[in-house]
């Protein structure tokens, strides 16, 4: 896939991720653990971006099937 393909709020996403990401994560380098440090700093993304793709996923299938039944 294309770089240049990715709609401007993909990108803006991407951009928003790697922000957080590289602001918290040496903000708490030394006071919490690692595994702690994983969950607050990485997982917070993760299911923003899957529960994106989930919606989008359904919205575009809901966007197939209107079509189906008309005759």
């Amino acid at each position: 896939m294309s770089f240049m393909r990715v709609s401007s709020k993909v990108r803006l996403g991407i951009v928003l991720t790697i922000l957080w990401v590289g602001y918290l994560w040496p903000k708490t380098q030394w006071k919490i653990p690692l595994k702690d440090r994983i969950f607050w700093v990485i997982v917070p993304p993760a299911v923003i971006w899957v529960v994106l793709w989930l919606i989008n996923g359904f919205v575009n299938n809901k966007n197939k099937d209107e079509g189906k039944n008309d005759v």
